[in-house]
């Protein structure tokens, strides 16, 4: 991806700082217990990318010291926080971190969005010898009988041609994506949350074939969907969502 195509994303994701804190769902204590597991030392970890920082205060149980950068100010500025994490605005292309720092370098829901060579080569300066690196992305969300029906239909025919070659990477799991380090093979990890219909729908609106369509046609794809589920979910019900997590696990050599 060009410089020019990581900056417009960014700004992409920047105009809606707080869709992303309400909506997006956190990841699972295990995933980040077992990264940690990997790491030979647990002195301090690098989360990429890390928007609201989701992933960050996770580490932040396994280590004393997390930091975590974005290219976003205006993601950092609504970013949990949390007294071991330190937020800092910076691209992944271009970290300001001396070299040979870090334990564990992360980044979720990001690594199709980055131009990968200039950040492969970032990560390998600012990581200590024999870290650990981890990218992870989640696929589409899952859920039960009608409501999970009308979900595929409107992926399979209102917002298809809005994902990008990118968006395809992480629904993947970067399957066959370009990935230099010395690979481990990690066990498979799910998301599990629990929404209500007004969270689920949040969610959506989130998705950034969504926002393309919404950008081009000056209408909500969404509505359609929402006028049927509120017919057949309650609002105050919640609903078990899962979403498979695919993921690229390495170290540095």
């Amino acid at each position: 991806m060009t410089h020019a195509a990581v900056q417009l994303n960014a700004r992409t994701f920047a105009q809606h700082p707080d869709d992303y804190q309400r909506f997006r769902p956190q990841y699972p204590a295990e995933l980040l217990a077992y990264l940690a597991s990997l790491c030979a030392r647990r002195e301090m970890a690098l989360d990429c990318a890390t928007g609201n920082g989701q992933a960050a205060v996770g580490l932040a149980e396994h280590f004393p010291e997390v930091i975590a950068a974005d290219g976003a100010p205006a993601m950092l500025s609504l970013a949990t926080r949390h007294p071991r994490v330190r937020y800092v605005a910076a691209r992944c292309e271009a970290l300001p971190f001396a070299a040979s720092r870090f334990d564990l370098v992360t980044i979720a829901m990001g690594l199709h969005w980055v131009d990968r060579p200039a950040f492969y080569r970032e990560l390998r300066r600012v990581a200590r010898p024999g870290a650990v690196v981890a990218a992870w992305a989640y696929g589409h969300s899952h859920v039960g009988g009608r409501t999970g029906a009308m979900i595929r239909e409107m992926l399979d025919k209102r917002v298809a041609h809005y994902w990008t070659s990118a968006n395809h990477l992480a629904q993947s799991g970067y399957r066959g994506i370009d990935f230099p380090f010395e690979e481990v093979h990690p066990p498979p990890f799910t998301i599990r949350a629990h929404w209500t219909v007004d969270e689920l729908l949040g969610y959506l609106r989130t998705w950034s074939a969504v926002r393309r369509y919404r950008a081009e046609r000056g209408e909500d794809p969404v509505l359609d969907i929402e006028r049927a589920l509120r017919a057949e979910w309650s609002g105050d019900q919640r609903r078990t969502v899962t979403m498979a997590i695919g993921m690229r696990v390495g170290r540095v050599r």
